[in-house]
């Protein structure tokens, strides 16, 4: 036991420990003081990496917002638009078919005219033929065309 509280001993202990401690300084703090400064710049860099990215991310955001909202007011306008020349091209229409039915009721009009006049010359043959028929049978003669104009003008005149 009396070689453990030797002075030598003690100051070759104590010079050992300084050794391995300058050593262990020498050989492993700087190393890792090393290799975590590295690191630490790796994270700071992926940490500014990062924001920069984040930035860049709202940058686009923003922007795709712009220009979605751009794209909706350009669809509202093409939307107004195309109601616009739905709606000129419904009026265009309405008008054109107005034409249409003043035409056909024009036509239908002077074919109604028409058909009226030629009934009426038919009436009028039929009637000249019937009176000259009646008169042949009440007279028992034969009738004059003079004669027929009258009877017929006075049949039209009942009519």
């Amino acid at each position: 036991m009396a070689d453990m509280f030797n002075p030598a001993t003690i100051a070759l202990h104590m010079l050992n420990a300084a050794i391995l401690g300058a050593a262990m300084y020498f050989l492993l703090y700087k190393p890792v003081r090393a290799f975590m400064a590295k690191r630490q710049g790796m994270v700071q860099s992926q940490l500014d990496g990062a924001a920069a990215a984040r930035a860049k991310a709202e940058s686009l955001r923003r922007e795709s917002e712009r220009m979605l909202e751009e794209a909706r007011r350009k669809a509202d306008d093409t939307i107004a638009q195309s109601a616009k020349t739905a709606e000129l091209r419904a009026a265009e229409i309405t008008e054109r078919a107005q034409e249409d039915i003043k035409r056909i009721r024009a036509d239908a009009q002077a074919d109604i005219e028409k058909m009226r006049v030629q009934a009426q010359e038919a009436l009028r043959d039929q009637a000249a033929d019937l009176a000259v028929i009646m008169a042949e049978k009440l007279i028992g003669r034969g009738i004059t065309a003079e004669d027929h104009t009258r009877l017929v003008e006075a049949l039209i005149e009942r009519l």
